[in-house]
């Protein structure tokens, strides 16, 4: 056997090896999820002179432009290095064949390209994900406000408008002096002042921020609070319409802006005098009967008033 046929014999497998070694050969990313992108730069050709806010929803395989010209062709390519758009209009406002081509990064938070028409040249444009808090009120994502005052003087809190009047179910907020913040041996005796405790000394883990069936112990979830949770209280024996509601409101809850969930715990708690309640670091909310909206404006106001404000699920599970 020739030496050139020997070679040939251990090249490939080789080759063959080194392509199926993670890293060798790179594939394409996973498309990006469905989400809103605010324009930052290059939305006033996008708004086809309307000086609105130009959103552009990312779907599955497709991308609108909200608040500008809706383009007539689009085309999404995941490639390695990103996801590539390439959006045409015939005309928007005063402008004809205009075409935008970008990428999306591999994290899918930064959107980068340019946007060009027909002897009006080509414009830098660039968006990033839409945020509560970034100082756009994006109507579609559900906003109301965005850090400005609402009509008639509301207060806006997390980009919803809050009411000053209480509704119906006669819901009372109070602010609840600190008892205290130190870490205790899990399993300690702890002691409240309020009832229920809206601080206080607590266990070194904290609860999972999600809905339980079962009892979170006191010393638990109070640490949630402490990381800027808001906790909805219900006793176990407060009748299946006041869980069913409680459990319907915190549902409703949209996700902390800060968070990739809605920093927030329901548990039972027998040892509430109340049928349920609402509480988060500093603040307790009673009302006569479950009021959503209340429920939905108390978390709005008073999520992340922890000391420690934290998103890092709890390592507690019952």
């Amino acid at each position: 056997m020739g030496m050139t046929s020997i070679r040939s014999r251990v090249a490939v497998p080789v080759l063959l090896a080194l392509v199926s070694i993670p890293g060798i050969v790179r594939s394409a990313p996973a498309p990006c999820p469905a989400r809103r992108y605010v324009v930052t730069a290059g939305a006033d050709r996008l708004a086809g002179g309307s000086g609105e806010p130009v959103v552009l929803a990312l779907a599955e395989n497709s991308i609108a432009v909200v608040g500008g010209c809706s383009p007539a062709k689009q085309r999404l390519r995941t490639k390695r290095h990103g996801t590539k758009l390439s959006l045409r209009w015939p005309s928007c406002g005063d402008l004809a064949g205009m075409r935008l081509r970008g990428a999306l990064d591999e994290s899918c938070q930064t959107m980068l390209g340019k946007v060009r028409a027909r002897r009006a040249g080509a414009v830098q444009f660039a968006a990033v994900p839409s945020l509560c808090g970034d100082g756009i009120v994006d109507a579609g994502a559900g906003e109301e406000c965005d850090g400005a005052t609402c009509a008639g003087g509301e207060e806006c809190g997390s980009c919803r408008c809050i009411g000053s009047e209480p509704g119906p179910a006669n819901c009372v907020t109070t602010a609840v002096p600190i008892e205290g913040f130190n870490h205790v041996e899990i399993g300690s005796d702890l002691f409240f002042a309020s009832n229920p405790p809206s601080s206080g000394n607590h266990y070194p883990v904290w609860a999972e921020f999600k809905s339980y069936t079962e009892t979170v112990p006191r010393g638990f979830w109070v640490h949630d609070l402490e990381h800027g949770a808001v906790v909805l209280l219900h006793r176990p024996d407060a009748g299946s319409e006041v869980i069913d509601a409680l459990r319907a409101a915190y549902d409703a809850i949209p996700l902390d802006p800060k968070c990739t969930h809605r920093r927030a715990v329901l548990t039972p708690d027998p040892l509430m005098p109340q049928p349920f309640a609402v509480v988060s670091w500093g603040f307790r909310m009673l009302c006569d009967a479950v009021d959503q909206q209340a429920i939905l404006d108390f978390t709005a106001l008073h999520r992340d008033d922890g000391r420690e404000s934290l998103c890092a699920e709890g390592g507690f599970h019952p």
